[in-house]
C-alpha cells in the first residue's frame, strides 16, 4: 500500500493483534471466581510458553483474581474483559466465553456479566497488551457486537462475528 507521501507501507491484518485462540459458546459457571478458574485451565492447556517452562491453571488464576481485586474487568454492557501479563509465554493468548448465566461483577453499569474475554500477554509486550485490551472493548462497546455474540450458538458462529466486527470496527 502506498502512503500519500508516496512511501509505500505494508499494512498489518486489522485482527492480528486480537486473534482469539478459544471460543466458548456455553460456559456453565455460577461467580467470578469459577469463571477465573475455568478459563485459566484452558489457557494453561493452550498456552504457548518458552522452553522448559510451564503455566499453571492456579498460577493464572490467581493472578486474575489479584487483578479483579485492584480493578473490576466489567466494562459494561454484561461485558467483562480480564487482562493479565505473565512471564515465560511466548506469544498471547485470547480466549471468548459466553455464559449460560449472568454472572455479578462489579462493573460501571452494575449489569451482570455474560460475556467474558480473556487476554493473556507475555509481559515483554508492552503497549501491544493494552492495544488488544483497547480493541476489544471498542468492538464490544458497538450493540450490534455484543448482541450478536449473544445469540451465536458456536465457536464458528462467535468466530464469524468477531472477525467482522473486528474488520469493520477497529481496522488499523
Amino acid at each position: 500500500m502506498k502512503h500519500k507521501s508516496g512511501v509505500v507501507v505494508e499494512r498489518q491484518a486489522p485482527y492480528r493483534l486480537i486473534e482469539i485462540n478459544r471460543f466458548l459458546p456455553s460456559l456453565q459457571v455460577h461467580n467470578t471466581k469459577q469463571i477465573f478458574q475455568t478459563l485459566a485451565a484452558y489457557a494453561a492447556r493452550e498456552i504457548a510458553v518458552l522452553p522448559s517452562k510451564t503455566v499453571i491453571s492456579q498460577d493464572i488464576a490467581a493472578l486474575l483474581g489479584k487483578a479483579e481485586e485492584t480493578l473490576s474487568s466489567a466494562v459494561g454492557n454484561g461485558v467483562a474483559i480480564p487482562a493479565i501479563t505473565m512471564k515465560n509465554i511466548k506469544k498471547p493468548y485470547l480466549l471468548c466465553a459466553k455464559l449460560n448465566q449472568p454472572v455479578m461483577f462489579e462493573g460501571p453499569d452494575e449489569m451482570p456479566v455474560d460475556l467474558v474475554f480473556l487476554i493473556i500477554s507475555p509481559d515483554t509486550d508492552g503497549p501491544l497488551h493494552l492495544q488488544r485490551l483497547s480493541r476489544i472493548s471498542r468492538m464490544m462497546r458497538a450493540p450490534e457486537n455484543y448482541s450478536r455474540l449473544r445469540g451465536a450458538e458456536s465457536e464458528d458462529a462467535m468466530r464469524a462475528i468477531l472477525e467482522n466486527a473486528n474488520d469493520l470496527k477497529v481496522a488499523a
